[in-house]
């Protein structure tokens, strides 16, 4: 921290001063088969972020990683929903969850 004395400049003057940095939203949705009963509420909150956020990145992961951020522009959430389903190969499989992050 800079000290106030030397600029003549309270100290709440400089926390004012400070610039907010936009931060990147990423979401990881384990789509696994012992995650059926979340994983539609997921892909809902996944597709809100989305259209609520410019730097908002979502990626499903089970047996491989896949990114599903472009279907879930679709504004209609029906339909962009149903795009992100279509892109996921492994889909109520099973998991590798170490290997797929290694990878990512």
């Amino acid at each position: 921290r800079r000290r106030s004395s030397g600029e003549g400049m309270s100290p709440s003057a400089l926390l004012r001063r400070r610039q907010a940095v936009p931060r990147k939203l990423l979401l990881l949705i384990d789509v696994s088969g012992s995650m059926k009963l979340h994983t539609a509420d997921y892909l809902k909150l996944a597709h809100a972020a989305v259209q609520g956020a410019d730097r908002a990145e979502v990626f499903t992961i089970g047996t491989r990683l896949t990114r599903i951020t472009s279907a879930l522009r679709i504004r209609d959430r029906g339909q962009a929903l149903a795009r992100a389903a279509a892109l996921v190969d492994d889909w109520d499989g099973g998991t590798r969850m170490g290997p797929t992050l290694l990878a990512f």
